[in-house]
């Protein structure tokens, strides 16, 4: 089935790339950066100017009219309460800035506190350096998010930096190493004062932040604009971001969004939002997190090395997360070294759109779209997914993968089962979906580098895996003369009944892919699995078993 190219945007997108005077703005219809936001309309709407000396910014978007153009001067705003717009307010950031800031724009959003007075610990909390808060700094909040070690803090919100290094929030060791931090919120330990941070490294010399304020901004109103800011530091719970959208048609461009605990870029139950030329990176959960949308479109964006703050990879983690969203599209991204999956469909996902991304070294999947519909994943380039790499390294201690600390000496991994590949993961994973289309024709397959994993259709019992179709895709495959790690083809977790997945009537379809490996030693062993004798019925196949399956009638192997 060839695919006709799928260009949408709302209508509310196409409004303000006409600027309401009829005449479109080609660089905002094809994917430039610095279109104007309706600049006939905003000529029309009140202004007002924010200085660093201004005061409190939400105070002053509360006593202006709705629709009114804020612009930022240059300078740190720090510790100011999270802003709430009025419906139509834009926010602006000086200077121009031509498409993904290179470095953070000079209007900067911190949500952090800077600690001082440290005094050096003896006794239980010898080698650290302490300090206690003040009421205005101590945050009791948590989530109910799991952590990828026992003795990680990810469910508080709060992090700690030195000259803008996270550290690693330990939880059940005292006194904490190098490298870590520690929040007594009781006085059970140490100098037995309540609300005393701990940090296992001297800082003389260095400028220490702790964030507090829970987000930048929030709120239930439509058509807000957000632009040329950066935004840091931020103590967001997991599942919540730095810019935490609950309204429609927000346009959030030309962005820097980084070390802030949860995500970067937060849509809940939004419609017609516009995500575009942001970078988010080094976020503490995830780069950036949409679910309950409707026509979302996420398009140019930078997501990289987000997780720092080691969540469970399987709860919500790594660089782009999308569920329960109808029509969203994510086109022309690029997600990379992210402690998690690159990009992630999540649960009843209906007619996502993922076009043109590259996505490349991150931990887990590079592509996972899970128990979803009708979904469309199409040109993308995904390179050396599924595996731990130093460019991961963002923290002492961070990731953790199969209970390995993989970043002690950034990029090192000790241990009985600690192995490059992360297991049973893939570049590409249609994960317990139906309908979705992989590839689909020559113009729209997909280009697959790796040595660790291809294209897999997996199955479990939380819906039938029906009408999938992965066809002409490229996949380098750099295995040495071995099989590769994470098998291609198809996988059930739940013995008969998953045999489901594999009968005719299900119609789930390999064909017109091209395999290449690095030797004819490679290209015939048993690469591929499908249904079978073997252990849940997944039976491995050379390809000429593979063919004999009905698969890739139609697919070529090298050499």
């Amino acid at each position: 089935m060839k695919l006709r190219p799928r260009l949408r945007l709302s209508l509310f997108v196409l409004i303000v790339a006409l600027g309401f005077c009829g005449q479109p703005s080609a660089r905002f219809l094809f994917g430039g950066p610095n279109a104007s936001t309706a600049a006939a309309a905003t000529s029309l709407r009140a202004s007002h100017i924010i200085t660093t000396n201004s005061g409190s910014i939400s105070e002053i978007v509360a006593s202006q009219p709705a629709g009114t153009v804020f612009s930022l001067a240059c300078g740190l705003y720090r510790m100011q309460k999270t802003i709430f717009p009025l419906p139509g307010d834009s926010f602006i950031g000086a200077g121009a800035i031509d498409g993904v800031p290179k470095s953070p724009p000079c209007a900067m959003l911190n949500g952090s506190v800077v600690l001082k007075n440290w005094t050096a610990g003896s006794g239980a909390s010898a080698g650290t350096w302490y300090g206690t808060l003040s009421s205005a700094e101590t945050i009791r909040q948590h989530s109910l998010s799991r952590c990828n070690s026992n003795d990680l803090g990810c469910e508080y919100p709060q992090d700690l930096f030195f000259n803008s290094a996270p550290r690693t929030h330990v939880t059940a060791s005292f006194p904490p190493a190098a490298g870590q931090w520690y929040l007594d919120y009781t006085g059970a330990v140490g100098e037995q004062v309540a609300n005393t941070v701990y940090v296992g490294d001297d800082p003389t010399g260095s400028t220490v932040e702790l964030s507090v304020i829970r987000a930048a901004f929030a709120g239930f109103a439509n058509n807000i604009s957000i632009q040329n800011l950066t935004i840091e530091k931020y103590a967001s719970p997991i599942q919540r971001g730095a810019i935490t959208a609950s309204g429609n048609q927000w346009i959030i461009k030309n962005n820097w969004l980084a070390l802030n605990h949860g995500a970067g870029i937060r849509l809940s139950e939004s419609a017609n939002a516009l995500i575009a030329y942001n970078r988010a990176n080094r976020n503490g959960e995830i780069g950036i997190d949409s679910s309950g949308g409707v026509g979302n479109v996420f398009s140019n964006n930078v997501v990289t090395q987000n997780n720092f703050a080691g969540t469970i990879y399987g709860f919500e983690a790594g660089g782009g997360k999308f569920s329960t969203e109808t029509g969203v599209e994510v086109i022309n991204n690029i997600f990379s070294y992210n402690n998690g999956n690159g990009i992630w469909g999540d649960t009843e996902d209906t007619n996502a759109f993922f076009s043109g991304n590259t996505v490349a070294h991150n931990l887990i999947n590079g592509i996972t779209y899970e128990v979803s519909h009708t979904g469309t994943i199409v040109r993308n380039t995904l390179i050396d997914n599924a595996q731990r790499g130093p460019g991961q390294c963002i923290a002492p201690h961070i990731p953790i993968l199969s209970g390995h600390d993989v970043c002690t000496g950034l990029g090192t991994c000790s241990g009985g089962g600690c192995t490059t590949c992360t297991y049973a993961k893939a570049e590409i994973w249609l994960h317990t979906s139906d309908t979705s289309t992989v590839g689909g024709s020559v113009s729209d397959g997909n280009k697959i580098i790796s040595n660790c994993g291809g294209i897999q259709i997996r199955e479990d019992n939380r819906l039938n895996v029906t009408g999938n179709t992965v066809s002409h895709n490229t996949l380098i495959l750099h295995t040495g003369s071995a099989v590769i790690s994470n098998i291609l083809g198809g996988w059930s977790d739940h013995g008969g009944a998953g045999l489901n997945m594999y009968l005719p009537l299900a119609a789930n379809l390999f064909d017109y892919n091209s395999y290449t490996f690095d030797s004819l030693g490679a290209a015939g062993a048993n690469q591929w699995q499908w249904h079978g004798d073997g252990p849940h019925g997944n039976q491995r196949y050379d390809w000429a078993g593979w063919q004999a399956e009905g698969q890739d009638q139609h697919g070529s192997i090298s050499p």
